[in-house]
């Protein structure tokens, strides 16, 4: 999870968001998001965009303290993740083509079901015990722990918190 949202505060910062994210030209379809238009989203989207980001947060702490997950907001995100159904057809015509087929055709609400289909593998999958915290002091954020000696969201958090520590020790001398 990219915590603080900070790409994500406004409809027009949400609209640039989700146009970014082509899929991989060598991805599946039915595992790829759609490449997403590039218009902003409207309030609409953008309410949905922050109750999915409360939920995934809400979720978060509890999976990262040991907690039982809040039927309410694993509500919103089984909802949102519904929207990420794809699943391929055969093409009428005379020839064999397949075509994907979507859930949703509205490019916001593929993005958050997008969003929240890989939240519930994030939670849920194989990998889940890695998801942590960060302990840095005032963090807010979540990160997945993908090296034995990573403890902290970013190397910023790592640093404030050896800065803090240096200043600690400078102070006690």
């Amino acid at each position: 999870m990219y915590g603080d949202g900070s790409s994500t505060r406004s409809p027009p910062g949400r609209g640039t968001w989700t146009a970014g994210w082509p899929p991989s030209a060598t991805a599946s379809p039915l595992t790829s998001p759609p490449r997403w238009p590039a218009h902003p989203a409207d309030p609409e989207h953008h309410q949905e965009f922050l109750e999915l980001r409360r939920a995934l947060r809400s979720l978060a702490g509890a999976r990262t303290s040991g907690g039982s997950p809040d039927p309410g907001e694993v509500a919103v995100v089984n909802t949102y993740a519904r929207t990420a159904a794809a699943w391929p057809e055969l093409a009428p015509g005379p020839e064999f083509r397949a075509v994907v087929r979507r859930a949703v055709e509205d490019p916001a609400r593929l993005a958050l079901g997008a969003v929240a289909a890989a939240a519930v593998e994030l939670f849920a999958g194989d990998g889940a015990e890695r998801l942590k915290a960060c302990p840095a002091p005032g963090c807010i954020l979540y990160f997945v722990r993908t090296h034995a000696r990573r403890s902290w969201c970013t190397a910023g958090c790592g640093n404030r918190v050896r800065v803090a520590r240096h200043s600690r020790r400078a102070r006690a001398e």
